[in-house]
């Protein structure tokens, strides 16, 4: 049986603030499509290297990623490209209201 699923319902009071939440909404052998929630303000501290590219998506909030040596600002409704193999990390996340900023990312991981 088909399910719905909202990826903007969910239990804030769950994930702590400053921390993130990474939930698989589909994977297969091809892709994965991922869920990301950032509560408050979450840099990464190291860069990320992956086998994968990796599209994310910036559903509600907003960040700065590093890729490469350079910074993007994502907004709301941005969209980039990390391809395989090319250090990131995330700079932050919103935090305009320490109590209640939220970032939401899908991010789609293929070969």
């Amino acid at each position: 049986m088909m399910e719905i699923n909202n990826i903007f319902n969910f239990d804030k009071s769950k994930i702590e603030q400053n921390t993130e939440k990474f939930l698989d909404l589909f994977t297969n052998d091809k892709f994965r499509i991922e869920q990301i929630i950032s509560r408050g303000n979450c840099p990464s501290q190291e860069m990320m290297i992956q086998n994968w590219n990796e599209i994310v998506f910036l559903l509600k909030g907003s960040a700065i990623i590093e890729i490469a040596g350079k910074n993007y600002e994502l907004n709301e409704g941005d969209n980039l490209l990390i391809e395989a193999n090319t250090p990131h990390r995330v700079i932050s996340t919103d935090n305009t209201d320490k109590n209640n900023s939220i970032t939401i990312w899908l991010a789609v991981h293929y070969d």
